[in-house]
Formats: C-alpha cells, sequence, structure tokens
C-alpha cells in the first residue's frame, strides 16, 4: 500500500530518530557510569589490575569520559533539534501556517546536512570515548606516565576534530546535495 502522505511519513522518520538519539544518549552516560564503577569501585585483592587501571591510566579514563559526556550531550541537542523539526512540520500542516513559510521548505531544511551536524559530533565524540577506554584498558606500561596519555588522547582527538570541522564546514556549503563531498571537488576552480 502506498503512502498517501509524504509528511507523515517523513515525521515517522524524524520520530524514530528521536528515539534514536535518545538511545545513543542514554549509551553515552550509562557507558562511562559503568566503567568507571568497576574501575573505581574494583577492590584491590579480588581484581587487582582493574583496581590498578585509574593509577596507571587515569588520564585516558578521564578524556574518554569528557568524551563519553560531549557524545551525550550532541545526541541530546541532535535530539531536541529533530523534534523542533517534527513540531514545526506538524505544525505547518494546521491553519494557522507562518507567512511565507511552507511545508516544503521544512522538510528541505530537515533533511540538510546541516540539521543533522549534532549526530555527526556526536558519532565522532563517542568513537574518541572508545578509542580512549580501550586504550586505557590495552594500555602498556609505556603508557604509565601521564604524558604519554596524553599524546595517545591527541592522537585521538585532534585528527577526529579536524576531520569532523572539514565535514561540517563542506556540509554547510552544500546542505541539501546528495554527495557534498563531491560537489565540492567538482566545484569549478578559482585562479
Amino acid at each position: 500500500m502506498a503512502d498517501t502522505d509524504p509528511t507523515g511519513a517523513y515525521c515517522d522518520y524524524l520520530d524514530k530518530e528521536m528515539t534514536i538519539m535518545a538511545i545513543l544518549s542514554t549509551f553515552s552516560v550509562a557507558v562511562p557510569a559503568a566503567v568507571l564503577d568497576r574501575v573505581l569501585g574494583a577492590k584491590a585483592e579480588d581484581e587487582p589490575w582493574l583496581r590498578d587501571l585509574w593509577s596507571r591510566a587515569s588520564t585516558l579514563l578521564e578524556m574518554g569520559t569528557l568524551a563519553f559526556a560531549l557524545a551525550t550531550l550532541a545526541f541530546y541537542l541532535q535530539r531536541s533539534h529533530l523534534a523542533w523539526c517534527l513540531g514545526q512540520i506538524r505544525f505547518s500542516k494546521t491553519p494557522a501556517q507562518y507567512p511565507g513559510l511552507t511545508e516544503r521548505d521544512l522538510l528541505r531544511d530537515a533533511d540538510s546536512w546541516t540539521t543533522w551536524r549534532w549526530y555527526r559530533i556526536g558519532f565522532v565524540s563517542l568513537s574518541v570515548g572508545a578509542v580512549l577506554y580501550l586504550a586505557a584498558l590495552f594500555h602498556s606500561t609505556w603508557l604509565a606516565e601521564a604524558n604519554r596519555q596524553w599524546w595517545v588522547v591527541l592522537i585521538a582527538a585532534v585528527p577526529a576534530g579536524l576531520v569532523t570541522a572539514l565535514d561540517l564546514w563542506i556540509q554547510s556549503r552544500y546542505p541539501l546535495e546528495d554527495h557534498p563531498w563531491r560537489k565540492y571537488w567538482s566545484r569549478p576552480k578559482q585562479k
């Protein structure tokens, strides 16, 4: 059976995406809570390696937790923005429409790359947090010094941040393109 209301179908899609953002936010809070509970609550006699993990890799765990917190915030902001888009689209279907703002404009804006920037930031932050937690878990004696742990943080976070910033910039220049990077590279070169 064909959907006769594409706007309603898109609103259903946004609603599902909001649910996914809530799950990702919860995951981004639950993982560091569980990790820190296990590491900081470990008894030296029962789990000595886990108890010593904090003293050997605290910088990685702290920065990983910070990355997870940033992911939580980004997923929350994405969910909030999607809720606003959904409300605007639903409101546009009522008789008291905004003058000059059409349902089509709202759908286009909701589907643009700029609408989804917090999702990308959240996913990158979540990934950096996971990398830092894994580095802490599989650390070596070389990483026991805090300065070396900072190098791991920088190696994980800086490239991820730079690539994300470039991605956001290109997608903000071509928010409605299906392939913004392709569009960016195929643009006429200025001399």
